[in-house]
């Protein structure tokens, strides 16, 4: 096992221990001796790269199965605005509960180049970890009777 992983449950052929946020995720079947885990409430600190070690035999030999588990969660649907002044037209777009965080990609045709590009990503109070994300582009007005 690699020395920064933690051994999170332990099972045999009919039960499962360990660590009390885990171990509730795992089953045991003890018909075909086959163990899996399964997460509910997914949060971001499931991400992660998941190993089930299988010791077997006298001589501590071992199988293992590795999988990366990434979280996605899709945005809510995106909320735009816009403020206009002499000099600029400000767009905002923002939405919210997203996980990771979200970029924002401006599209438009004869619009001239965007003179400005924020993000910002506070994180929710939700309690799976999610970010809102609010994006703003600033456009430079010109004097189209000239």
């Amino acid at each position: 096992m690699s020395k920064n992983a933690t051994t999170l449950v332990q099972c045999n052929a009919t039960s499962c221990s360990g660590d009390q946020g885990y171990s509730g995720l795992v089953t045991v079947n003890d018909t075909n001796l086959t163990v899996s885990m399964t997460i509910e409430s997914v949060q971001g600190k499931d991400e992660s790269m998941w190993t089930c070690h299988v010791d077997f035999g006298e001589e501590s030999k071992e199988a293992k199965a590795t999988c990366l588990l990434f979280i996605f969660v899709p945005p809510e649907k995106p909320v735009c605005d816009h403020t206009l002044n002499e000099s600029h037209v400000l767009i905002t777009c923002s939405t919210a509960k997203v996980y990771p965080k979200a970029t924002c990609r401006w599209n438009a045709s004869s619009v001239p180049k965007v003179r400005s590009r924020s993000y910002s990503h506070p994180v929710s109070k939700d309690p799976v970890f999610i970010f809102n994300t609010t994006c703003t582009a600033v456009f430079p007005v010109t004097n189209q009777t000239e």
